[in-house]
């Protein structure tokens, strides 16, 4: 007996959509069909959706990562960038992996049963690497990154026991509307054309793989360069009379042609050529925490270091490697300089502190998991002979002290399993969403793009910290200035994760959990830093009480307080700005300038009264330097930038002494 229903949708089937509705149109029928994505997307994508040449780095190292590759190195042919090589000792790919990587961009197959038939994920859980690692790559498309960077590359990829290598070489289309009014909708898209062969291997137990990057993009060689800096540090505006200073650190101006001196300003690079790999990543870090105190207040990465040397940097924050001066943040003991603090779930709660026995580490107290890996899952990454590792520390405090509340830094703990199990699917957007976290509040974020929330998944982020905290709307810019954080995801939210892995849907339900968590947790930290630094600022009146504050002084204080929610900060009055004594005092929070500064604005006649004007003026020209620092107008200059500053406004105060 044939059943009339089955019948009935087979024909349907048969039919087009516009079919049906013309059949139906009197009758009032309702129509359902699905959704359907044109080919065009594809090839839109495959023409490059990444915002950085160095976004395709990031996507070939994971994919290296999934691998379970132990060692990447990369060489990038800097300062030329001709050609760029990531290689790997993953597990590399076989024929038929091979093949499907090239007929299913877009359908990877990672994360499916046909990933764990072709040996790409593990055997019993397909979201993981054949050794237990989190999968980073989901959808098939990291490849196309490389169009960044180059049209054409090369894979070079073996698996152990093949007695032959796979060389592979691509070429990419470049997508183009031209002619799309005259193209037929149901034309297949072609992204480009590869060419397979297999050469012996000399040993047959190798295995993982190679891709070059051949003819790499004008554009891209500019941007590795920072050619358009470097014309407008070189090449003066007489127009306007801009003066742009070149990166504190950078690996030289390259001339275009190819003549035998290779440098228009030879390189300027945080370490020495002889350094080891180690020693030049945890120099590339603790240079820009100098530069806190020899240059400016609060350097940036765009004014310390060039393009390249930010890619090294930003790569670090990118990729699951191990932080740079030391272990994780878990692994604090009770000897650690910052306070810890445990975060509460609830809606009004508070943060309490957490009390460690000797040796007892936050992970050991807390039952913390994160980052989610096996303790002895090694992976290296090295670029150009230089150990990239995470550029975050917990030892390095810029102004901080242990024996001021005001100064100490804060590190606040966080978990948080969203109760999604009784809600409807097609609400929630997964099942499961589990992450811990920590905030760390300090005196001083360096440099100061690393004030803001970073999301981690599978230990990795495309994404930079987020500086306005997931639009937080409370008006605490100061504290948050102050504040840097990192959310290790253990399951849930990679659905919310946008097609580069550079930002998020906020639209989607896991992304508002998350943002309504870190709110919440942001409240509690404004309110214990408060509490703290309260607490100092009483017991340290307590102990000056018999030295009352001045009129002008009382001044200071009270509207400091009002616009940055503390005392100010000292300010020392020395012979230079950029002497050791100087360093020193910036080191412990305190506002250098030189007598020479200020100079104008003192009376210079003796006597027992001008002796006492020439003190007012002091005080009056160092509570300006206060008020200033405080409403951030000293934050972005150079300290050479404000000793001009500040002698300008003495000239104009001691103008007709």
């Amino acid at each position: 007996m044939v059943n009339k229903n089955n019948s009935a949708n087979s024909v349907a089937l048969q039919k087009s959509l516009l079919e049906l509705l013309e059949e139906r149109e009197a009758s009032g029928k309702v129509t359902t069909s699905v959704l359907r994505t044109d080919d065009r997307v594809l090839a839109r994508i495959s023409d490059g959706i990444y915002r950085h040449p160095s976004s395709a780095l990031r996507e070939l190292i994971a994919n290296a990562y999934d691998a379970d590759a132990t060692t990447v190195h990369v060489r990038t042919d800097a300062p030329r960038f001709r050609e760029i090589s990531i290689r790997d000792d993953g597990h590399g790919m076989d024929k038929a992996s091979l093949v499907h990587l090239v007929e299913h961009i877009g359908g990877s197959a990672k994360r499916t049963r046909t990933g764990s038939d072709l040996g790409i994920t593990n055997q019993q859980n397909p979201s993981l690497s054949p050794k237990g690692r989190k999968l980073i790559g989901k959808i098939g498309i990291g490849l196309f990154s490389v169009a960044q960077l180059t049209r054409q590359f090369r894979i070079i990829t073996k698996r152990a026991g093949d007695k032959y290598r796979l060389v592979a070489d691509v070429v990419l289309r470049t997508y183009s509307e031209d002619g799309l009014a005259d193209s037929p909708m149901s034309d297949n898209v072609v992204t480009g054309e590869i060419k397979i062969r297999s050469v012996e291997a000399a040993d047959i137990t190798s295995h993982g793989t190679e891709i070059i990057l051949l003819n790499i993009q004008p554009p891209a060689v500019d941007m590795l360069q920072s050619r358009e800096l470097w014309e407008r540090v070189i090449e003066d505006d007489d127009e306007y009379r801009v003066k742009v200073e070149p990166p504190s650190y950078h690996i030289g101006c390259v001339r275009k042609d190819n003549a035998q001196d290779m440098f228009r300003v030879p390189p300027s690079l945080p370490w020495d050529q002889g350094d080891s790999p180690e020693e030049k990543s945890h120099l590339l870090f603790s240079k820009m925490l100098e530069e806190s105190n020899r240059t400016t207040a609060k350097p940036k990465l765009a004014t310390t270091y060039d393009e390249y040397l930010r890619t090294l940097w930003n790569l670090g924050l990118s990729l699951p490697v191990p932080y740079v001066e030391g272990s994780h943040p878990f692994d604090l003991e009770a000897d650690a300089m910052p306070r810890f603090y445990l975060l509460s779930n609830e809606p009004k709660g508070q943060a309490t502190p957490i009390d460690l026995d000797t040796n007892q580490s936050l992970r050991e107290k807390l039952d913390l998991k994160a980052p989610f890996r096996q303790p002895d899952d090694k992976f290296e990454v090295f670029i150009d002979n230089i150990k990239i590792q995470k550029p975050i520390s917990f030892v390095s405090f810029p102004e901080a002290s242990r024996d001021d509340d005001r100064k100490r830094p804060i590190l606040f703990i966080g978990h948080y399993k969203a109760p999604l199990e009784k809600l409807p699917e097609n609400i929630i957007g997964g099942r499961e969403l589990e992450f811990e976290a920590y905030f760390l509040w300090t005196p001083k974020i360096v440099p100061t793009e690393h004030a803001g929330v970073m999301v981690r998944i599978a230990d990795a982020s495309g994404t930079r910290f987020d500086e306005t905290f997931f639009s937080y709307q409370v008006q605490e810019l100061r504290r948050l200035n102050q504040t840097t954080a990192e959310i290790f995801v253990r399951s849930g939210l990679d659905a919310a994760l946008n097609i580069d892995r550079e930002s998020f849907n906020f639209g989607h339900p896991h992304a508002k959990i998350v943002s309504s968590w870190v709110h919440r947790a942001l409240r509690q930290i404004a309110n214990t830093q408060k509490r703290l630094a309260q607490k100092e600022r009483d017991k340290e009146r307590q102990e000056t009480a018999a030295l009352q504050a001045s009129n002008l002084q009382k001044l200071v204080e009270r509207r400091i307080e009002q616009i940055a929610g503390r005392d100010p900060k000292p300010v020392k009055i020395l012979d230079s700005v950029d002497n050791d004594v100087a360093i020193r005092n910036r080191a412990t929070g305190n506002i250098v300038i030189t007598k020479e500064s200020i100079q104008p604005a003192i009376p210079q006649d003796q006597g027992v009264q001008q002796q006492q004007n020439q003190k007012l003026m002091t005080e009056k020209m160092k509570s300006i330097v206060q008020i200033l620092e405080a409403f951030g107008v000293l934050d972005d200059l150079t300290y050479e930038k404000r000793e001009l500053l500040i002698a300008t406004i003495a000239e104009i105060l001691g103008e007709g002494k």
